[in-house]
């Protein structure tokens, strides 16, 4: 008994140390693994408004997350390591947010990639993203906070 205590009480503490930024900091597109099959590889660009990207990879049927901003318009690009031009390739929301086609159809282009725009919805939260390609589902979540009201943030005095 002593000891889940003392354990709960680590926990707390660290994580009420922890910077807000490190609580929401996105980690760099991992590379794959040296086991990981080529066909389970799926690189997802997020393009923002202001021409900044972020890479994200799938790990088995997952893509890494990303933070958005309520009612934030972004450019997805996502390109299949065992993709053929003309596959056709299918992303809907499953929480809200639109997703709508940037080219003409939602087949993969030469290089293996399709591009969407995704438009996050105004609620704080998270938002499911479902991408279809063959046989193979990826999910992706995408999470809309406030920037300016973080959870657990705390005050850093400043140097001056």
């Amino acid at each position: 008994m002593t000891k889940t205590k003392l354990l709960i009480s680590v926990a707390a503490i660290a994580a009420l140390c922890l910077d807000a930024a490190e609580l929401f900091a996105e980690s760099p597109a991992p590379s794959p693994s040296p086991g990981a099959a080529a066909n389970d590889l799926v690189q997802l660009t997020v393009k923002d408004e202001h021409g900044n990207e972020r890479q994200r990879a799938s790990h088995g049927n997952r893509v890494d997350s990303s933070f958005l901003a309520p009612g934030q318009m972004v450019e997805l690009t996502v390109k299949f390591a065992n993709g053929k031009k003309g596959e056709p390739v299918l992303m809907t929301s499953l929480d809200g947010g639109v997703v709508t086609l940037k080219d003409a159809a939602s087949t993969l282009s030469g290089d293996g990639s399709v591009r969407f725009s995704y438009q996050a919805g105004n609620a704080f939260g998270a938002y499911r993203l479902l991408i279809l390609h063959g046989p193979d589902k990826y999910d992706m979540t995408l999470y809309v906070v406030d920037a300016d009201h973080l959870p657990f943030r705390r005050h850093v005095p400043s140097p001056h």
